[in-house]
Formats: structure tokens, sequence, C-alpha cells
């Protein structure tokens, strides 16, 4: 567990905007790194959302081909 809450606290303090998508590529968490890139007021905001919202479809076609196989 404690392992766990380092990893966490490490993910949220990371410059790099991080989220986690479930199976079915709904948003299930994002660091303040991440709801700032996309200029969300709230991380809430963003939770529920499918992770294709967020990106052009340039950059969804070239992540369901590179990054999802």
């Amino acid at each position: 567990l404690r392992q766990m809450e380092q990893r966490m606290i490490a993910i949220e303090l990371a410059g790099e905007g991080i989220g986690i998508v479930d199976q079915n590529g709904i948003i299930d968490y994002v660091n303040a790194a991440l709801t700032d890139m996309y200029c969300y007021k709230s991380w809430q905001d963003m939770i529920g959302l499918h992770w294709t919202t967020l990106v052009s479809v340039e950059e969804k076609e070239k992540i369901k081909t590179q990054v999802i196989p």
C-alpha cells in the first residue's frame, strides 16, 4: 500500500500530463498537469470522458495504430 501511495504522489506531482483509462477508453484518472494541458478547470470534469474527446482526428489515428495496437 505504501508503494502505491508513493507512485500516486509521483504521478500527481509529475510535470507531464498523465491519465489512466479503462478498457473501454473512459478516463478514470488524470493528474493536474493533464488537466491544465487540456484547459479543464477541474480534474473531475475529465473523469468519465472517452479519451478520443481530447485529441484531434490525426492524433486519434496515431494513438490507435502506434500506442494501442
